[in-house]
């Protein structure tokens, strides 16, 4: 790799674009270029339609190895990106260029564009350069024991947070695979906290003095307050205002969860708020001087073992932009170009950032990528098994104290499961009772079996088979796919269901905050094949009202066990009580005392 980086530099005043360009003995002149706002964001709503096609194409099965029409979807927006937005001699360089890091110097208004997808014609600059960004910003803020580097002379300190919100299905996959690698080197300490040992306090306290944290949950961006944006814990939200107050933020942040990196929700909500950086602004402006997070909706399955590899790479020597790389790499390789997780990753940061451990390191192969045809050469990469005994030793040997009352929590929640499965058409009004006695800010588990299967707890039988694939925020509820076969033959509890009924893996965490007092619902309409979910804002319902669909011209097409929503909704809306279905697992949503769970009539 040619070892002299590049420096491109955008400004933008008013619709005019400053561009300028600087390598080792070469200083290209400023150009300017007239980009009107509304092009931007065509742009942007271009992306997002091609990931939202990436996404359905993901989880249909019909959709044949090796098709490529998001890689040419992606490949056609790249290219207008690379030749409308960037001068002539910028273009030139760039392509003409082997690889090499890539610093993007970004005013703050233009840190939503994914320029790391530029198309030269032959390459994308995320696969061509090791790219980085900084933000260029008016904004002042105080920066507080901000490390000029991580000491290579004493031990790291990592931690890692796992599911705070105990809804995210592949976070102890990514745990165990991490903690494998990391257990290899001697030095780093590590230390992992999560479920509902993740409060604010307690993360606020840890996060403090560490070098390296990695996150693995959700995160959310509120539109309408960008200050209450941030990680999803378990009943509230840690934003960038409290990050900001700490006196020693950590040297480098990988926040594998949706939405982390996201900014001003271009991507997904398209709402343009220039005053906000999303959550991986918050962290930058804390004084995080590396940031790793995903511009869109990751894969959760995927994403362990796109992290996994970073840090194998990471760790044996390569810097931040070279470990980036070869993990996207490893992601092409193995599930193509349209999976989208290659994409999706972010540095903010030093791309030229190592860090060296004291053992023995295996060699890391870098690839050039410059081709016609985007092949993938091979990459050789450290090899290390994942082991839930590393993970399981790492786990007590840092955080023992807090994991076993969480285990023995979890093995409580699985027996109360096994017995409501088995024996839910008769405890089912006992169990209601349980919940008003207890229902404070906890979720309970009401379906569902649970077992012991490849060494850990999992949900085997599921009751839903929905997945959702799209995006929610405060203002609207939409794109989303609702699955309406919960209830399946005469395994029916309808006397277990009460308000609303919404599908979401994706965004449920944040989905709850706005239910906290009860006292308001949502409106629901299948409308289509792909049964997508059209809401309206909560804030637009009245407290206590009975809601109403709205839809295609009254056409009602979504149906539960038989039972159309119209119906639905005179049984269950009148006392605005909502339940919602997360991750395959019905849950009772906290703040709502004495339930009384009333049989639906007709079922």
């Amino acid at each position: 790799m040619n070892s002299d980086p590049k420096y491109l530099t955008i400004f933008r005043q008013g619709n005019i674009h400053i561009v300028d360009m600087f390598e080792q003995n070469t200083l290209f002149p400023k150009r300017e270029i007239t980009i009107e706002d509304s092009f931007i964001q065509d742009i942007c709503r271009d992306v997002q339609r091609i990931t939202l096609l990436a996404n359905r194409r993901y989880f249909d099965s019909s959709v044949k190895q090796g098709d490529t029409l998001v890689l040419e979807e992606l490949k056609k927006v790249g290219s207008v990106i690379f030749s409308q937005l960037l001068p002539d001699e910028v273009k030139t360089n760039l392509r003409n260029s082997k690889s090499t890091a890539l610093f993007l110097k970004l005013d703050e208004h233009l840190i939503h564009i994914p320029w790391e997808l530029c198309f030269d014609g032959n390459d994308f600059l995320t696969t061509k350069f090791r790219t980085g960004r900084q933000i260029l910003t008016a904004q002042t803020f105080q920066k507080k024991g901000q490390r000029p580097h991580i000491n290579q002379d004493s031990k790291v300190k990592m931690l890692i947070i796992v599911d705070p919100s105990e809804t995210l299905k592949y976070a102890q996959e990514e745990a165990e695979s991490l903690c494998s690698i990391l257990d290899k080197s001697t030095n780093i300490d590590v230390e992992l906290i999560g479920g509902q040992q993740a409060t604010k306090m307690n993360l606020i306290s840890e996060l403090n003095g560490k070098d390296i944290v990695h996150f693995i949950g959700h995160s959310f961006f509120d539109v309408r307050h960008p200050e209450n944006s941030g990680w999803v814990l378990k009943n509230s939200i840690l934003t960038p205002s409290e990050i900001i107050r700490m006196d020693l933020p950590p040297f480098m942040v990988f926040s594998n969860s949706c939405q982390a990196t996201a900014a001003k929700n271009h991507l997904m909500g398209y709402v343009y708020d220039e005053q906000s950086f999303g959550v991986g602004g918050g962290f930058l402006l804390s004084g995080v001087q590396n940031f790793i997070g995903p511009f869109w909706i990751v894969h959760d399955e995927d994403s362990v073992s796109f992290s996994s590899d970073f840090y194998k790479a990471f760790m044996a020597g390569s810097s931040l932009g070279e470990a980036l790389h070869i993990a996207k790499e490893n992601i092409i390789r193995e599930k193509g170009w349209d999976n989208l997780l290659w994409a999706s990753y972010v540095l903010y940061g030093d791309p030229t950032l190592r860090i060296k451990s004291n053992r023995d390191k295996e060699k890391v192969e870098e690839k050039i990528i410059h081709n016609d045809d985007l092949e993938f050469k091979t990459v050789t990469t450290p090899q290390s098994d994942v082991s839930s005994l590393n993970y399981e030793s790492l786990v007590y040997k840092t955080k023992s104290s807090i994991f076993k009352p969480i285990i023995i929590s979890l093995a409580l929640i699985i027996l109360l499961g096994l017995g409501i499965y088995i024996f839910a058409p008769t405890i089912i009004h006992s169990f209601s009772d349980f919940i008003s006695n207890r229902l404070e800010t906890k979720w309970y588990p009401v379906s569902g079996s649970w077992g012991y299967k490849d060494g850990k707890y999992t949900l085997i039988t599921e009751f839903w088979d929905g997945t959702a694939v799209s995006y929610f925020d405060q203002k609207e509820f939409s794109n989303f796919q609702l699955t309406m076969n919960i209830y399946k033959g005469e395994e029916a509890w309808p006397d277990a269901a009460f308000g609303v009924i919404i599908s979401s893996n994706v965004k449920g965490d944040a989905l709850i905050l706005y239910f906290r007092d009860g006292e308001a619902g949502w409106v629901i309409e299948r409308n289509g094949v792909r049964g997508e979910i059209i809401g309206k804002a909560l804030s637009d319902v009245p407290a206590k009202s009975r809601l109403k669909l709205i839809g295609a011209k009254g056409s009602y097409q979504a149906y539960l066990n038989g039972i159309k929503l119209a119906e639905i909704e005179n049984n269950l809306f009148t006392k605005g009580k909502i339940g919602v279905i997360i991750e395959s697992r019905w849950r009772i949503p906290p703040g709502f005392k004495n339930i009384e769970v009333k049989k639906l009539e007709g079922l």
